[in-house]
C-alpha cells in the first residue's frame, strides 16, 4: 500500500512509532492534492514556491507617506470614535501590536487598548497602486504567479533557481528591489514541494533574511504549527485535526 493509499484510509494507525512521518506524509498529499502519475509527482517534488508576505502592509505604506508616523503605533480601520466606534481593525504596525491590537479585532477594543495610537482609515488610492508595481515586480521573476488580495502572492520559481542556496539568494534580491522602488519591507518564504506553506513561514522570519526549508526538514518545522496555521485552512478544520493526524 503505498502513501496516498495509507494516509486516504480511514483506518490509518497514527499511534504507530511512527505517526509523526505519517503527518509528514499527510502534508505532502494535501500540497500535492495526491498526483497519481509518477511524472506529475517527480516534477511537484522538484517545485520551489516563494510565498511573498507584506510587512503591515496598509499600516508600512501609511508611515511611508507620512513620515511622522515612524516609531509610533498605527492603526489602520474604522473610525474609532474614542471608544465609541464600530467597525474592525485592517492592519495595525509592530508597534501598536506590541498592546494587543491585531488585525480583525474591533476598532472599539484597539482603541480601548492603545487611544493614543494613530488612527488611518484605509486609503485604497494609495495601497492599490502601490500593490499593482509591487506585483509588477514578482511577476518579473516568474511566470507563474498567484496573487492572494493586495499584499500577498505565491510565486513558481522552480525554473529560476537549482537548489535552495539560489532560492534564498533570489528571495533576498526580490525583497532588496521592493524595497528599494516602494520603501516598504516584505517576508518570504522559501518551501518546496508545494505552496501549501504555512502562513507564519513568511511572517516569523526577520526582515531581511529568507528562511528556507528542505523536505528532509518538514517534519521539525511543520509538526509545531496548528493546522489553522496552513493556508486554506482555518479553526474549525483545526478543532477536527487529529482525525487525521
Amino acid at each position: 500500500m503505498n502513501t496516498e493509499q495509507r494516509v486516504l484510509n480511514s483506518n490509518y494507525d497514527t499511534s504507530s512509532p511512527s505517526r509523526e512521518q505519517a503527518i509528514v506524509d499527510q502534508l505532502y498529499i494535501i500540497g500535492s492534492v495526491v498526483h497519481p502519475g509518477k511524472k506529475e509527482a517527480e516534477e511537484t517534488a522538484h517545485r520551489v514556491i516563494f510565498h511573498v508576505d507584506m510587512d503591515q502592509f496598509y499600516a508600512a505604506v501609511e508611515e511611508r507617506e507620512h513620515p511622522s508616523f515612524k516609531g509610533k503605533p498605527v492603526v489602520v480601520g474604522a473610525d474609532p470614535k474614542e471608544g465609541k466606534g464600530r467597525g474592525v481593525v485592517s492592519t495595525a504596525n509592530y508597534e501598536a501590536r506590541k498592546y494587543g491590537i491585531k488585525s480583525g479585532m474591533p476598532i472599539s477594543r484597539a482603541w480601548n487598548l492603545c487611544p493614543d495610537a494613530i488612527y488611518v482609515q484605509p486609503n485604497f488610492k494609495l495601497y492599490i497602486p502601490t500593490s499593482q508595481r509591487i506585483m509588477a515586480i514578482l511577476k518579473s521573476y516568474t511566470e507563474k504567479l498567484e496573487r492572494w488580495g493586495l499584499d500577498e502572492a505565491f510565486l513558481d520559481v522552480s525554473t529560476k533557481v537549482l537548489d535552495l542556496e539560489q532560492a534564498r539568494e533570489l528571495a533576498n534580491r526580490i525583497k532588496r528591489e521592493i524595497f528599494e522602488q516602494e520603501g516598504i519591507t516584505c517576508s518570504i518564504g522559501v518551501l518546496a514541494p508545494t505552496s501549501l506553506s504555512p502562513r507564519s513561514l513568511a511572517t516569523l522570519k526577520s526582515q531581511m533574511d529568507s528562511q528556507s526549508y528542505k523536505r528532509k526538514m518538514l517534519q521539525s518545522s511543520c509538526l509545531p504549527f496548528q493546522c489553522e496555521n496552513y493556508c486554506g485552512s482555518g479553526r474549525k478544520l483545526n478543532g477536527n485535526s487529529t482525525r487525521w493526524a
